[in-house]
């Protein structure tokens, strides 16, 4: 299955040449939609607009609930053991992505929490659709047939250096989920 048709790709191959100078392959959609999933991944979340029908979460006992989302732009339904509750029950952080439980707590157990919600960029900011590209273009320039080169007694493995860097995790940190409540 193509990884874009699970979660939104954060660049095309019609932002390729805005953000690097590497010669764009044949296969760049498919690096561009691997650096989306692995970039989405560092940041434990889809980044771009996702709509999310119950969305399943552990309780806690705690009054806040941090969902698998930033930028949340609508809570559809929320429900705990299959119950709606209204929505007067509970108030929205949209751009951390949290709902306080209003006159209580959210319950202890696993799975009891359901959440409908919206949630994610559009567009994507173009600081995550340079990043995208760049990991990308990383990609392209490293020949398919071969795992790892050894120089001087000195080897690099390929498949790393299609990883994200420390630079590019740093350059994710606003976008990237804190801890779990």
């Amino acid at each position: 299955m193509d990884p874009s048709a699970i979660w939104p790709t954060l660049a095309t191959v019609d932002d390729w040449p805005n953000h690097t100078e590497a010669r764009q392959p044949d296969h760049a959609e498919h690096l561009l939609a691997a650096a989306s999933r692995n970039i989405q991944d560092a940041a434990g979340w889809h980044i771009g607009r996702w709509e999310v029908d119950g969305d399943e979460y552990d309780g806690r006992g705690n009054r806040l609930l941090t969902l698998h989302a930033m930028n949340v732009h609508e809570v559809r339904a929320v429900r705990v053991d299959g119950v709606m509750v209204p929505d007067s029950g509970w108030r929205l952080s949209r751009r951390y992505g949290q709902l306080e439980r209003v006159g209580g707590r959210w319950p202890d157990g696993f799975g009891r929490i359901e959440v409908d919600h919206t949630s994610g960029f559009h567009p994507i900011p173009p600081n995550l659709v340079q990043l995208c590209v760049e990991v990308a273009a990383r990609g392209a320039n490293i020949p398919v047939s071969v795992a790892s080169e050894t120089v001087d007694r000195r080897t690099v493995r390929f498949r790393a250096a299609v990883e994200l860097s420390e630079f590019d995790h740093a350059a994710l940190a606003r976008y990237t989920l804190g801890p779990r409540s």
